[in-house]
């Protein structure tokens, strides 16, 4: 067999990561858009008011993923990486906790500088953030390990986190963190780009891809890049269209073989898949009904 080359085998071993971080945390975001979908058919039907509690409370509900996001990727990312969850967790929740948010707003109103032992933060506000604790997470899996080595025996217990988080932490809000964020900005200012000159391009073609990497797993590599659109602008033109349009088209396929077969097995078992695949999840369709027909 004929060896795959060495950039080949680093572009999959990309994916390869991008998709074991992000598969873990399918099912909250998941939950998370279908209770905005709820919330919207709720108050289209005049349901539930907006300016209610309950729309107020369960709005909230569902934003918690989205705002808490770099804390559930640390989760991910740590285990793909080799490292403590929970170090890496705590790495998360240092991006997002009041007091730091706190300190980036007053620096962007006042032009207050942030440090600490002299080294300047970056003013930047990592809510819903994708990139900046990924990279944070596999800066910690490379300091822990150095860690554990040089702390001795007897206080290892304690000495192994302080100085991973100690140095982690600090390395995440003075480097790692404002690198991701001026990397998630490019993205989206390249979206922006190709989107002012073509915007159908893209949609296009993931649409007619996506089956093929989900049969591989890979299409959670591009969730990461239709979050970091939806976190920069507030929504994204490129891989939510692009995925919606496959599903779709794939969950008509199955549901008009559901109606034209005679099969009750195989009438059964597209009309079953195909409305999961109208739902958004198309691997039963995609390996029952789409592939084999």
């Amino acid at each position: 067999k004929q060896e795959p080359s060495a950039n080949k085998r680093k572009f999959d071993q990309l994916l390869d990561i991008f998709a074991g971080i992000f598969t873990p945390i399918v099912p909250a975001l998941t939950g998370a858009g279908m209770l905005k979908a709820l919330l919207t058919v709720l108050t289209f039907f005049s349901l539930v008011s907006k300016e209610s509690q309950t729309y107020y409370i369960l709005n909230f509900i569902a934003d918690a993923t989205f705002y808490f996001l770099p804390i559930f990727l640390a989760n991910s990312a740590a285990k793909k990486f080799g490292c403590s969850p929970m170090l890496a967790m705590m790495l998360g929740g240092i991006l997002l906790h009041p007091n730091f948010v706190s300190l980036v707003n007053v620096a962007k109103d006042g032009g207050e500088a942030i440090s600490i032992f002299g080294l300047p933060i970056y003013a930047a506000n990592y809510s819903s953030s994708v990139i900046p604790i990924i990279l944070g997470v596999w800066f910690m899996s490379k300091v822990e390990p150095i860690a554990d080595r040089i702390s001795p025996k007897a206080v290892k217990f304690f000495t192994r986190p302080l100085l991973t988080i100690l140095v982690s932490g600090i390395a995440t809000l003075c480097v790692l963190g404002p690198v991701g964020y001026i990397i998630a900005n490019l993205i989206g200012d390249l979206v922006k780009t190709i989107n002012s000159y073509a915007n159908w391009l893209v949609p296009t073609i993931i649409g007619a891809v996506l089956p093929y990497l989900v049969m591989t797993g890979t299409h959670h590599a591009l969730t990461s890049i239709g979050i970091n659109n939806r976190m920069t602008f507030g929504f994204d033109t490129f891989i939510y269209p692009g995925q919606l349009a496959s599903n779709i088209a794939q969950g008509a396929a199955a549901l008009a073989l559901s109606l034209r077969s005679k099969d009750k097995v195989v009438k059964e078992m597209s009309w079953a898949n195909g409305l999961t695949a109208v739902f958004g999840i198309t691997e039963p369709v995609l390996f029952s009904i789409t592939m084999k027909y």
